[in-house]
């Protein structure tokens, strides 16, 4: 919950500063993670085509509670494209927070951290109405939209 050592509301990976939510009835046990001051059902930041320099083509979503059991899908003018591919990349949020001119003067050392739960989808450059579903281990399923970046 502290935010890149109370650097900023983001952590270090882009996870908006929150806490993990335990949900147990006799041995069934279910998770997820609720930012702080956000919904509940806010757990993907979708970033547009060109917002991560290393994948120019590609539109990139961070989910942020997700392990291999997610299904994280993109949709593209209401059309389904398939599932995103998982790969281990930065933020591009956090990048610009902590490695860039907005870094934190107080915490310079502060950096963003590589990560598991980003997820990268090619779309052409005219790609409009731009849609990430994802499906958590336990049936849950949220959506999201690209942010300006």
């Amino acid at each position: 919950t502290c935010g890149a050592w109370w650097a900023d509301d983001i952590c270090h990976d882009g996870t908006p500063n929150g806490y993990a939510v335990y949900e147990v009835d006799g041995s069934d046990v279910r998770w997820r993670y609720k930012s702080t001051g956000r919904p509940a059902d806010e757990q993907i930041r979708l970033y547009a085509r060109g917002s991560d320099p290393s994948a120019p083509g590609e539109v990139v979503a961070n989910v942020w509670d997700a392990d291999p059991e997610w299904d994280v899908r993109l949709y593209v003018n209401g059309e389904p494209r398939g599932p995103m591919a998982p790969r281990v990349g930065l933020d591009p949020w956090a990048v610009e927070r902590f490695d860039g001119p907005d870094a934190p003067e107080h915490r310079p050392w502060v950096q963003p951290l590589a990560t598991s739960h980003m997820y990268y989808a090619p779309v052409g450059p005219g790609a409009n109405d731009i849609l990430v579903e994802a499906t958590d281990r336990f049936g849950r399923t949220y959506t999201a939209r690209p942010i300006g970046r």
